[in-house]
């Protein structure tokens, strides 16, 4: 786990959850959680933002909380255990992601053929072992006890981290796709008649 870019990010969010799993470590930004099983069992305030490197001026900034829990199985609702579980489904990335206000969401469709998009940018305290060849990187979507989905990364069996979805589809987003899709249309068809126009020249 690359500790600087999830520093990054809680700097963001000005959260930070550890949670404490049997013998393992899980910590959380708000929005997702990631297994560091590289760290010491860690306590305290003092003691998190000195392990993760926080200057003390930014620490003010942040929240940070401490959560027991009894296994991987259930941290906070979120079920973390490695392999696959009942209700699990298999999600592919789509080619085409969605835009809103300048961030970049990536778009998943499940079996069900249910859309999912999701902020790339959490992946970044995973960016070592995404870009490791022998590293077989896939992501699948759990459900919560309350019911929400949560994309799992995983490399093979093991779970490396727990992202929330981002809700990006709304009645005025639609109408600007549609919009924007109309636009592309006319483009492409005015760019074909143009290079027919050429063919003919020649």
């Amino acid at each position: 786990m690359k500790i600087s870019k999830f520093v990054q990010i809680i700097k963001e969010t000005r959260q930070c959850i550890v949670f404490h799993a049997s013998d393992e470590i899980y910590l959380s930004t708000g929005h997702s959680i990631y297994k560091a099983s590289e760290f010491p069992d860690i306590t305290g305030a003092s003691q998190i933002a000195a392990v993760l490197d926080i200057e003390p001026k930014k620490l003010k900034k942040i929240r940070i909380d401490e959560e027991r829990c009894q296994n991987r199985e259930n941290i906070s609702g979120y079920d973390l255990s490695e392999g696959i579980i009942d209700g699990e489904m298999e999600i592919s990335k789509l080619e085409t992601a969605a835009v809103v206000d300048g961030n970049i969401y990536t778009a998943f469709r499940c079996e069900n053929n249910e859309l999912i998009f999701f902020d790339e940018q959490l992946l970044a305290p995973l960016k070592d072992r995404i870009k490791d060849e022998e590293a077989y990187l896939n992501y699948t979507v759990r459900t919560h006890p309350e019911g929400h989905k949560y994309i799992v990364v995983k490399d093979g069996f093991e779970v490396l981290a727990a992202i929330l979805p981002v809700k990006v589809l709304s009645k005025k987003y639609i109408e600007k796709l549609r919009m924007f899709c109309v636009q592309c249309i006319e483009q492409y068809k005015w760019e074909q008649c143009g290079q027919e126009q050429e063919n003919e020249e020649q």
